[in-house]
């Protein structure tokens, strides 16, 4: 009998610039359109500035020196230009830690990563893929995908939550509805 080969998790991450060049189209409408396109799951790279941040914050706990921080490869270049003072912190960029984040989180399922942004450090190994946003969107646009045209919202998911009431109950109290009001002076 032959294993079936798993077909690895198409994941884009998207940088803070490629949000704003899609601007007004909102992340969920971004998701709509991605998950068109033929991605799985979409990521913001914020989630790999979140895990620098922690990384440094435990680095930098118990620390009675001042450092230097750079997660950006141009950035640490042009510092050793110069006389510095301090000690350096240096911590892979925020697509790279995203990247490698999601393909821990789905190991052992492969996954393609696609970074969708203009970080230079993104030029990594760890991303499979690097494009800038307005190639990205020219690409959609060129398959006939719009992002302006999606859903604001996952329908699917606002139903099954029962965010979508069609018409109001009075037996139904919650937590909120059965506090005390304040008294009017």
């Amino acid at each position: 009998m032959h294993d079936e080969p798993v077909m690895p998790m198409k994941i884009a991450i998207f940088g803070t610039d490629s949000l704003l060049a899609a601007h007004p189209v909102n992340w969920v409408q971004l998701t709509h359109a991605c998950r068109k396109a033929g991605f799985d799951f979409l990521v913001p790279v914020s989630w790999g500035e979140e895990l620098i941040a922690a990384h440094v914050g435990r680095q930098m706990a118990d620390s009675a020196t001042t450092s230097v921080m750079s997660s950006c490869p141009l950035v640490t270049e042009r510092l050793r230009g110069f006389p510095v003072e301090v000690s350096m912190l240096n911590t892979v960029p925020p697509p790279v830690a995203c990247a490698r984040y999601v393909r821990a989180v789905f190991h052992p399922r492969p996954v393609h990563v696609t970074y969708v942004g203009g970080c230079p450090g993104a030029a990594s190994e760890d991303v499979d893929i690097h494009v800038d946003a307005d190639v990205f969107l020219d690409r959609l646009a060129a398959v006939g995908i719009d992002p302006h045209s999606q859903p604001h919202y996952f329908e699917d998911q606002v139903q099954s939550i029962g965010l979508v009431m069609h018409r109001p109950r009075a037996a139904r109290r919650t937590s909120i509805g059965s506090w005390p009001r304040p008294a009017r002076p």
